[in-house]
């Protein structure tokens, strides 16, 4: 378990997959938190759990007014309607959005929210304050517990946690007024539909190009990509003269954009190796007057900003009189509803992984979250912080070590005999399996081995021109496949037919019997035929011979492509390629000898999918088997 993590090792190891204590910590603002320390890259699992986190205790928070529940609500709508919509555009199979049965869960708790709000609002006799958790099904599943006020949250796998008569820090007066329908078509639904907008920005997806796309397909219509994505990855010879007078052709640079590139490639080796002493001596000059003029502009702005928060403090103050003698203190006023700051990005302006922050969410799921949640997830952790040690002790520890490993040491028996006859560096002991696990990891690697042999056989038949590296897919005990490798692929993005290069993001493997469980596979393997899936995001040929990272499938979302590709889809593994470009627009090149071999199989690649087709088609025996 790492360091700091607000999950306990049974919330993820030998788990009860009917422990509500686990999922409500999953949910939490603090793994949030900890995602965005330990991973921020992860902004669609970030995403994923804010989302469904915000939607569950639309039902089960205590302390939250309808207007946010009415918001936090339909942001899942809206958010699910876009990823929905993304998987049509982009052509993914349905798979990759939720199951059927956690789409109708889903649908039922956001109309089943807004229909008990309409309700309660406009067809109760009096005004009675509406109580969400009250509306769930615990009094019929949870019987056993209902004597119980509230469940321990820092309970470990102990299936359910009750918490239908805690009503603590509920207030019914808050809950008994709602939002009216000017409010909610003028203030709550532009508000959710933004935040599922910026949402999906911060994903890399552009939400009203998407809409666009999508309504285009529908009619029939086809857009082609746009101009500007077509000559994005070509460089202009140096070589080649433009007329200065012809600039329409380009897109205008800002005077600060402008400078902000010169600075850029004055930094470059090419100008630094080639300039002289006193040219180097200028742009540097020239660097330090760009800094200070920076700097004068910075603190222009700072004084205008300032000043106009004076102006804003006068006007909340006029508002604040104005709410004085308005107010209706015979009834609770309505919350203002908690907006999320533009800090994702908006339409149109693609935000990296780089510059997305985690803190705005976190921050909403610790408003939004149960107390169970709040208090719930581990704290007491004895993290150990590594002491700063001076350069003479990082000397004294290497030279310990050193004359550690070349300590002569005397004959041995037993545990000390094997451990001095290993093969020079192999990897420490594994443990040893015992029982069921061994039984399944003997299963497992059977059902390995008869699958490599199935392999070999199909593309053997097939007689392709690089049968010996895609039998194996050059993965061996020497070069095992693991997450960061690349690999050449057959893939059907939009139902394309093509080799791609892939990058392997994660891989599964299939525990052994016919009912095993697909799980991560945390290191590597040895073996391609025992990966079940394989995740990888896709790079495309260009006519220039390098890959690019946004594919024809997605070339007019300008998104990149992933796929979840069984073993037999994955060729052969090649050599680490040459990186270039920005984060959304990756270029990889590899080298002459891969380059060879991704040429003679994109030759053969109707001979490729024909094998792979047959491989996956099921035998007599199999069908039988299943019966």
């Amino acid at each position: 378990m790492t360091p700091g993590t607000p999950l306990y090792r049974r919330d993820v190891e030998k788990l009860d997959r009917q422990d509500d204590n686990a999922a409500m910590r999953l949910f939490s603002a603090d793994t949030l938190q900890f995602l965005g320390n330990q991973n921020p890259e992860w902004v669609g699992l970030a995403v994923y759990l804010f989302i469904f986190g915000e939607l569950v205790d639309a039902y089960q928070s205590r302390r939250i007014n309808h207007a946010e529940r009415l918001a936090m609500v339909l942001r899942a709508w809206y958010f699910l309607k876009l990823w929905d919509t993304f998987l049509d555009t982009a052509g993914y199979k349905k798979e990759y959005l939720l199951s059927r049965e956690c789409l109708d869960i889903t649908r039922i708790l956001i109309e089943g929210y807004v229909s008990l709000l309409v309700i309660y609002r406009d067809h109760m006799s009096e005004q009675v304050p509406l109580i969400p958790h009250l509306h769930s099904s615990e009094t019929s599943v949870r019987q056993a517990n209902l004597r119980a006020r509230a469940a321990n949250g820092k309970a470990r796998a102990s299936g359910y946690c009750h918490t239908y008569f805690d009503n603590s820090g509920l207030d019914p007066l808050l809950l008994a007024v709602f939002p009216d329908d000017d409010q909610i078509h003028t203030r709550i639904v532009p508000i959710a539909f933004d935040e599922a907008d910026q949402l999906f920005v911060a994903l890399g997806i552009q939400p009203s190009r998407l809409r666009s796309l999508h309504s285009l397909r529908q009619r029939g219509t086809v857009q082609l990509p746009t101009i500007s994505f077509w000559y994005k990855e070509r460089q202009l010879d140096e070589e080649m003269e433009f007329d200065e007078d012809d600039s329409s052709i380009f897109d205008p640079l800002s005077e600060a954009d402008e400078l902000q590139q010169l600075l850029q490639r004055s930094e470059s080796d090419e100008v630094q190796s080639a300039g002289t002493q006193k040219q180097l001596e200028i742009i540097q000059s020239l660097n330090y007057a760009a800094a200070a003029l920076h700097v004068d502009e910075h603190m222009k702005v700072q004084a205008f900003a300032d000043q106009v928060e004076d102006d804003d403090e006068v006007d909340e103050e006029c508002l604040e009189l104005h709410h004085y003698w308005t107010a209706n203190v015979t009834a609770p006023p309505l919350h203002p509803v908690v907006t999320m700051p533009s800090i994702f990005g908006q339409q149109g302006i693609p935000v990296t992984a780089s510059s997305f922050d985690y803190s705005i969410l976190v921050d909403l799921r610790r408003a939004h979250q149960t107390y169970q949640a709040e208090h719930g997830v581990r704290t007491t952790q004895s993290v150990q912080v590594p002491n700063k040690d001076s350069a003479h002790m990082k000397i004294i520890k290497a030279m310990r070590d050193i004359l550690k490993e070349t300590q002569e040491r005397g004959l041995t028996t037993g545990l000390g005999r094997s451990f001095r006859t290993k093969a020079l560096g192999s990897k420490a002991d594994v443990p040893i399996q015992m029982g069921n696990s061994a039984n399944a990891a003997a299963v497992a690697s059977s059902d390995a081995n008869a699958i490599a042999r199935k392999r070999r056989e199909t593309f053997t038949k097939a007689k392709l021109n690089r049968l010996n590296e895609i039998v194996n897919a050059r993965v061996n005990a020497l070069a095992p496949l693991k997450a960061g490798d690349y690999v050449l692929v057959a893939a059907s993005p939009a139902g394309n037919n093509d080799i791609y290069l892939g990058k392997v993001l994660t891989s599964y493997a299939k525990g052994g019997g016919k009912y095993g469980k697909h799980d991560a596979v945390i290191d590597s393997k040895s073996n391609i035929s025992a990966f079940s899936n394989i995740a990888v995001q896709l790079f495309e040929r260009s006519c220039d011979g390098a890959f690019k990272s946004i594919t024809e499938a997605a070339a007019l979302l300008e998104s990149v492509s992933y796929a979840l590709l069984p073993s037999i889809q994955v060729l052969s593994r090649v050599q680490q390629p040459t990186i270039t470009g920005s984060d959304t627009n990756l270029q990889a090149r590899l080298c002459a000898e891969d380059d060879e071999i991704f040429i003679d199989i994109q030759r053969d690649k109707t001979n490729v999918f024909q094998a792979i087709a047959l491989f996956k088609k099921r035998s007599k025996k199999d069908a039988t088997e299943d019966l």
